[in-house]
């Protein structure tokens, strides 16, 4: 998925995607 190559390419996911890494944490 594109939201696990999107989690390894921000350092921060957290700071980035923090609704994304509740929805989909990888």
């Amino acid at each position: 998925m594109a939201f696990g190559r999107e989690l390894l390419t921000i350092p921060n996911p957290t700071e980035a995607l923090p609704g994304r890494r509740e929805a989909m944490p990888v």
